[in-house]
């Protein structure tokens, strides 16, 4: 199976070819053999069966009599026909009467003990037939034939099947070698450029499409797939050029963000500092970097929490993120610290993991949160006094308004008077003046009504009512 798989394509579509030839010929050869087999024994019983009843009635005058020395002269002219090996005869009581056999050999018991039988027996064919004259048993005969004639038969059938399917097979190499061509070249040209293009990585490249059977759906296949890859290619070298620019700003970028990095094998308990994570720790660069160089300098809160987070990723494989505390020699010094595991080719478990100085950060966000409480403090003490101020507000526009109303009341109800008293005095001139005057009081009652519920707003609750838009 291996041999066959190292065959080139050219080599298995012949080795194909020749074996669907072969099994071909072989099987309608070896049916035609068969039938031959089957025809030639057929034959040969019927041929052997015949010659004995021919010389079961030679017999029956011998047997009849009982003259032995006209059975052996019959017996004596068997010896011209070279394939019987041997003649018995026996009389109606089952005892020999004359024999002949051609060499030395003994019937088996069971052609003896039969009286009508046809069998093939260690390369002979045995027939034993009952002699009757007038309907009445005179005896039995036993013909012995050999099969050597037949076996010469069998033998030439099969010398001439095996001559037929080697001819048939080096007929079928020859044109096979010839119009394997069709189909092997074209697919040993793809594969040709398949190695050019593994080669060169010139995806640029196609392939001449010269039918449009079968091979020529695989070339335009195979051509599309190309210009899908160089197209994928040239996506590929911009993309990695916008990622050689996007290292070269990360790096500066970490350098900028003070962001150093370390590596801890668990199993191993050895550990590695970037040159940034050396500065952060305020260390020599060729200081050995261990857990508890991590360690030195953290308030003894942070240390605890940042073990116990190392036991729970060894454990449970989770990442964290701790922000710790370390005495620096300008104070105190916050660093945030990252870690994730990752198993190594050899199972062993490493914990990767990054620091960052965020103690800018961090003394910004204490800064903000005390503004923060002094600016709740002045907004407490702001919201008492607008409160104040609005109380205030309230009663002055309610004394205002309570004042403002009592003469327009008073003015109001001396043009009533007015309207009553001198009506007939007055004429059409003088009623519309005071109409109009008493149209003032009234606007003027409303817009001081209004300045008390506009200093109301804000302290009344609003109640909310679904209103019907359909109507």
């Amino acid at each position: 199976m291996i041999k066959l798989r190292k065959l080139s394509f050219k080599n298995k579509l012949i080795l194909l070819i020749l074996l669907v030839t072969f099994f071909s010929m072989f099987a309608g050869l070896l049916l035609n053999i068969l039938t031959s087999i089957h025809n030639l024994k057929s034959d040969m019983i019927r041929e052997t069966r015949l010659y004995a009843d021919f010389l079961g009635e030679s017999f029956i005058s011998p047997l009849l009599f009982n003259d032995k020395s006209g059975g052996k002269e019959i017996l004596s002219k068997i010896t011209t026909i070279p394939w019987v090996d041997g003649v018995e005869i026996y009389n109606s009581n089952g005892t020999l009467f004359t024999e002949y056999k051609k060499s030395k050999f003994v019937i088996p018991v069971e052609v003896k003990m039969s009286v009508n039988l046809t069998r093939f027996i260690d390369n002979r064919l045995y027939v034993s037939k009952q002699i009757d004259y007038m309907q009445e048993r005179v005896g039995r005969i036993i013909v012995v034939a050999s099969t050597s004639e037949l076996k010469k038969k069998i033998n030439h059938q099969i010398l001439s099947m095996i001559t037929i399917i080697l001819l048939v097979l080096f007929i079928s190499y020859y044109l096979s070698l010839r119009f394997q061509k069709i189909i092997s070249v074209p697919i040993l040209s793809l594969a040709e450029v398949m190695k050019s293009l593994s080669k060169t990585g010139d995806y640029s490249i196609r392939v001449d499409k010269k039918s449009d059977d079968e091979i020529g759906i695989l070339y335009d296949g195979f051509n599309e797939m190309l210009a899908q890859i160089q197209k994928k290619q040239k996506e590929n070298e911009e993309a990695n050029k916008k990622i050689v620019i996007g290292r070269k700003h990360l790096a500066e970028a970490q350098r900028i963000a003070s962001l150093g990095s370390w590596e801890w094998d668990v199993e191993n308990r050895t550990m590695v500092f970037s040159d940034e994570m050396f500065r952060l720790l305020e260390l020599e660069s060729d200081s050995l970097p261990t857990l508890n160089v991590l360690l030195k300098g953290m308030y003894k809160r942070d240390r605890q929490r940042f073990l116990d987070a190392l036991k729970k990723a060894k454990s449970r494989g989770k990442s964290f993120r701790i922000k710790t505390v370390r005495k620096s020699a300008n104070g105190k010094k916050y660093l945030l610290l990252r870690g994730e595991v990752i198993k190594s080719e050899n199972s062993n478990i490493i914990i990767h993991g990054t620091a960052q100085d965020v103690t800018e950060q961090t003394e910004a966000e204490i800064q903000i949160r005390k503004l923060n409480q002094e600016l709740e403090k002045r907004v407490e003490t702001r919201t008492a006094e607008l409160k104040a101020v609005n109380e205030e507000l309230e009663q002055f526009a309610y004394v205002v308004s309570h004042d403002l109303k009592a003469p327009l009341r008073g003015v109001s109800q001396l043009s009533q008077w007015l309207l009553e008293d001198y009506h007939d005095k007055l004429d059409h001139e003088g009623r519309e003046h005071i109409e109009l005057m008493k149209e003032r009081i009234y606007r003027m009652y409303n817009l001081i009504d209004g300045i008390l519920e506009y200093s109301r707003v804000g302290r009344l609750r609003e109640r909310k009512q679904e209103v019907d838009l359909n109507i």
